[in-house]
């Protein structure tokens, strides 16, 4: 792939798209996960309105289901994801979210005009020069269409610094129309909003949410992975969840080389004031 033009259509329209992220056995096996873990959920999930008649969503998937153990490691993805916000960019959210072939929408549920995480991702750089400090990545597990609500961003309106008004719709929108298959990546500043599924079919899609890794939002994943899910994956998913030393910044611990840090006894942590029990 082209990487170079991926981040340059970020830097300037703040969204760009990658084709056949996913091969299309990938795209079978994760819808058939997805159909699963709705099901599974479905129950409860309509009485918390987490499901319903014109919107589907599932969150914090990573540890529900084995086909996402690993999946958010995608490599086209990632390619992208670390050069915009580091090697050590963390996942901090992944969702589950398919528009209904209602014509309909459930109000406040993201197809409204918003940013994402407007308080770190807007807020700060009102006034003054956008910083990207996160990535939205939307995988197509079907075709995404005009017709069937595919996502409306507003190019380049992530160097604006400005939080749009919810239940506007200005003028220059275009609408990310991709086949299945390809992932889909923007700013986590860039104006957007869900489109409405017109179509006669479900609009399939896995959301993730990638953050630099010295941020901390309101969700912390690494509770919502299973005790039994964590030996099973492997050391880079580990890491992407943020399973890794966190050493303070004392004096003491910085003036320490990495490999010293690496051996240092649960002891030597705990008084370090680190340990990891």
């Amino acid at each position: 792939m082209d990487l170079e033009k991926h981040l340059t259509d970020l830097d300037q329209d703040g969204f760009t798209v990658i084709p056949d992220a996913l091969s299309q056995q990938e795209v079978s096996v994760t819808l058939q996960a997805v159909k699963d873990l709705l099901e599974e959920e479905r129950e409860v999930a309509l009485g918390t309105g987490t499901q319903s008649d014109n919107l589907l969503t599932s969150h914090t998937i990573t540890g529900k289901h084995p086909v996402f153990y690993e999946f958010f490691l995608n490599p086209p993805t990632m390619n992208v994801v670390r050069k915009m916000i580091g090697d050590d960019a963390l996942l901090y959210d992944a969702n589950i979210r398919i528009p209904m072939p209602t014509g309909a929408a459930n109000p406040r549920q993201g197809f409204q005009l918003h940013v994402d995480r407007e308080d770190y991702t807007v807020v700060p750089f009102v006034g003054g020069k956008h910083f990207p400090m996160a990535m939205n990545v939307t995988w197509c597990l079907v075709d995404f269409t005009i017709n069937n609500g595919a996502t409306l961003l507003w190019p380049g309106s992530h160097n604006s610094c400005i939080v749009p008004e919810p239940e506007s719709r200005p003028p220059g929108y275009i609408c990310a129309e991709a086949p299945a298959g390809s992932a889909v990546i923007w700013d986590a500043a860039i104006w957007h909003a869900s489109g409405i599924n017109c179509s006669d079919s479900p609009r399939y899609a896995v959301l993730a949410y990638y953050i630099r890794y010295w941020m901390r939002g309101k969700t912390d994943s690494l509770r919502f992975i299973p005790p039994d899910v964590r030996p099973i994956l492997s050391e880079e998913a580990k890491h992407l969840l943020g399973f890794r030393p966190a050493p303070p910044d004392y004096s003491d611990v910085k003036a320490l080389s990495p490999e010293r840090l690496a051996s240092l006894s649960v002891q030597e942590k705990k008084v370090l004031g680190f340990a990891v029990y």
